[in-house]
């Protein structure tokens, strides 16, 4: 890691801004909440890579709307990934962090190699974080890291 002081969301921005047009392709919307600056101390293009991953796992599986998000708050810059599909079975959620692991049966589209949720859990932990899983309330799935600021 080669850590330096950054804003997260525009790390966060420039790495999403990469797959609107795959986003659209696809026909799904790819939804960026605006919001202030996130200060953090980090390696840019890791963070950088831990968007691209769960970014692109969201645009796997989402029904229609992956939404994207990255705060400061409490001592932390949480970057928050949400999609609208299927969800992730309670008993599988600690294991999607696995290399290579599916968590569901369904088919989803055929984007990325199957080893980005572990790089996230891997990169998420080398900054001092952690990467995690939960369903929402509406369908879907929301994968949330935090760094310490």
């Amino acid at each position: 890691l080669h850590p330096h002081p950054v804003d997260a969301r525009t790390v966060v921005y420039d790495a999403v801004a990469g797959f609107v047009p795959s986003a659209r392709d696809w026909g799904l919307r790819l939804e960026v909440v605006r919001g202030g600056p996130a200060p953090l101390d980090t390696d840019p293009e890791r963070l950088a890579q831990i968007t691209a991953n769960l970014v692109e796992n969201a645009l796997k599986y989402a029904r229609s709307t992956v939404r994207v998000d990255v705060n400061r708050q409490d001592g932390h810059v949480e970057l928050r990934v949400d999609d609208d599909g299927p969800g992730i079975p309670a008993g599988d959620r600690d294991r999607v962090f696995q290399r290579l692991y599916t968590a569901r049966d369904a088919p989803g589209r055929k984007v990325g190699t199957g080893i980005g949720l572990a790089i996230v859990h891997e990169l998420a932990g080398a900054m001092g974080g952690a990467a995690s899983c939960e369903p929402l309330e509406a369908g879907g799935t929301r994968f949330r890291v935090t760094i310490p600021a």
